[in-house]
């Protein structure tokens, strides 16, 4: 089975750093990769947009820490982060890989 969670339509996925949490303001609906002036990370702008969904929608689940496992494994099998044993608080605890990578 499987659960489906609202995300507020105004939530700025696409503009907030999957990494540590930067809402960039300027990006444009052209830009298609970013980096983040904050951390550094070249981000996927849907690939980003959908990790941050997907994270907003673990924030509301009923077992989140069991979502984040999840969640980790996926990032990591689709090379979106790097494989951590961390799943505590700072999650993703793995800096995201850039694309030059």
């Amino acid at each position: 089975g499987c659960e489906v969670r609202k995300v507020d339509r105004y939530y700025p996925s696409s503009r907030t750093c999957c990494c540590c949490g930067y809402v960039y303001e300027h990006l444009d609906l052209r830009d298609r990769q970013w980096t983040c002036p904050q951390c550094g990370t070249t981000l996927d702008r849907d690939v980003n947009a959908a990790t941050n969904i997907l994270r907003q929608g673990i924030a509301s689940s009923e077992s989140p820490r069991k979502t984040k496992v999840r969640l980790r494994k996926w990032l990591v099998k689709n090379g979106i982060a790097e494989d951590t044993p961390d799943y505590g608080e700072g999650f993703p605890a793995g800096k995201a890989r850039s694309s030059q990578d």
